[in-house]
């Protein structure tokens, strides 16, 4: 790609890649484990953006197909204290419970778990859908107060 014209202060120029989630089999000693990559990047459940979890080893991701893997994406506010930007969710489970999982770049992490436990799948239903949103006006609140 070659961009060509006359670059002025603030010009900013935004390309966006399709990077496509896959899961990682975990190690031979714990094929019941997985971790996700998307692109370059492995993303880890990260303990700021899931406060409820009080043990991330609990938590387990069900995929119906590992080639079809949905994330999706979580906005961060602007008084966040967190070092990165991009934070992603994707249907989980804890305690027996279907929760919304919430997985930040390694790179970016701090109080992590990479391994997530791997699940049987079972389909997804929009009262999911509605928690996750409920779940991320939540943290967009305790983020708030923490800023």
């Amino acid at each position: 790609m070659t961009f060509s014209r006359e670059w002025k202060r603030g010009d900013v120029l935004r390309i966006n890649f399709d990077l496509p989630v896959q899961a990682i089999a975990g190690p031979a000693s714990d094929t019941n484990r997985i971790a996700l990559q998307r692109g370059p990047q492995l993303l880890v459940l990260e303990k700021a953006f899931n406060p409820r979890l009080e043990n991330l080893e609990k938590a387990s991701i069900a995929l119906p197909d590992t080639s079809d893997i949905k994330l999706m994406p979580a906005e961060l506010t602007a008084k966040s204290r967190w070092p990165g930007d991009q934070v992603y969710g994707i249907e989980g489970e804890y305690d027996g419970e279907r929760t919304p999982l919430m997985l930040v770049p390694l790179a970016d992490a701090i109080q992590y778990r990479l391994w997530i436990n791997r699940k049987n799948a079972s389909h997804s239903s929009s009262k999911t859908s509605q928690t996750y949103l409920k779940f991320l006006d939540h943290v967009d609140e305790e983020r708030r107060s923490v800023g």
